[in-house]
């Protein structure tokens, strides 16, 4: 049972629980996350965007934030610098 009201339907035709971590992997949850928010920015007009798609906005950043990702960095994960090693140029 989803924690969620809204389910995620991929362009396939596949329907996703948000909150199954195999099917709905970091990085897809990244993803679609993130082309969600820009679909509801280009509507510009929060008025205009139906109750559905503010429920799936909403569960995709909650479970975001449940996972410790940031949408900001693909896969939802910052990139870890490597160590410079002194002595070498």
């Amino acid at each position: 049972m989803s924690r969620y009201a809204v389910q995620w339907f991929g362009s396939k035709g596949d329907v996703v629980d948000i909150d199954d971590r195999e099917a709905m992997n970091d990085f897809r949850l990244v993803a679609s996350t993130n082309k969600h928010r820009k679909k509801l920015d280009d509507i510009g007009d929060p008025e205009l965007c139906s109750t559905e798609d503010k429920l799936l906005m909403s569960a995709l950043e909650l479970e975001c934030d449940a996972r410790g990702l940031d949408p900001r960095f693909k896969g939802g994960r910052a990139p870890v610098e490597q160590p410079q090693e002194e002595g070498f140029a």
